[in-house]
């Protein structure tokens, strides 16, 4: 059994090849035009979802 500790391990070496990117974009931080393409997109998502639950009509519950 040894008691000496052991070493950290040196940092390791980053390089400035890339751009930092935030680890989580914010809504506001987005620009203007993202926001809207995203926001359309959604609507026609819902708007789809919306349809195919109505065109479905209320589901039937087996009695058991």
């Amino acid at each position: 059994m040894s008691l000496h500790r052991r070493r950290k391990p040196p940092p390791p070496i980053l390089l400035d090849l890339f751009d930092s990117v935030p680890a989580r974009p914010s809504w506001p931080t987005l620009p203007a035009e993202i926001r809207s393409d995203a926001l359309t997109l959604l609507m026609e998502i819902l708007r789809q979802r919306l349809t195919l639950a109505a065109a479905d009509g209320p589901k039937e519950v087996a009695d058991e």
